[in-house]
């Protein structure tokens, strides 16, 4: 559950390799133009990469959404394996979300790159004592170019999130069929 270490670093361990997913798309393969679920994934002991859902992108289309069921830990990381075409930047990523006690929400926050950039720009927000930290990488489990989220609270009784939104968004152009498949992944690790 990334303990010890901040946002950040959990963040880019957890992005480090969420490229498990080997499988190719199927004609089952959920959609990008929907909101797809996501279960959410705790490697517990054994870290590993987390687990990922191939999403085609079907049509052109400015947002990639999923909502993150079954979460265990008050902390989330998800994120975006775009195994295509890379989208310009910027792109904003969202983390929201309830708990017992209330709602929080990251807000859009941006992540940028140059076309030669190995790496890219970060950001960082907060909202009701949870903290976010965004970030944009070359997916080091596979091809193409991740983008990702993290955002985690104080303990407590009412920290678990109840139910999670992570949302990518394109500024311009639109995420078009040759950025996917889309890994759409989320989850909690523990190092």
């Amino acid at each position: 559950m990334c303990v010890g270490v901040s946002v950040a670093m959990c963040v880019a361990w957890v992005s480090a390799g969420p490229a498990s997913a080997t499988k190719k798309p199927s004609k089952r393969a959920p959609i990008a133009s929907t909101v797809v679920p996501i279960a959410f994934d705790a490697p517990g002991t054994n870290p590993r990469p987390l687990r990922e859902t191939t999403v085609i992108v079907d049509k052109a289309t400015d947002t990639l959404a999923m909502t993150i069921t079954g979460i265990s830990y008050r902390g989330i990381v998800c994120g975006f394996s775009l195994r295509g075409v890379r989208p310009a930047p910027p792109v904003t990523i969202r983390l929201s979300g309830t708990t017992s006690a209330g709602s929080f929400d990251s807000g859009a926050v941006a992540v940028s790159w140059t076309p030669t950039a190995k790496e890219a720009t970060a950001g960082a927000a907060e909202s009701h004592g949870w903290s976010f930290s965004a970030e944009g990488h070359p997916n080091r489990g596979g091809p193409g170019w991740v983008v990702s989220i993290g955002g985690v609270t104080s303990p407590g009784p009412s920290a678990v999130p109840t139910g999670a939104r992570c949302e990518l968004r394109a500024s311009r152009p639109v995420f078009v069929p040759a950025a996917g498949p889309v890994g759409y992944w989320a989850g909690f690790a523990t190092v």
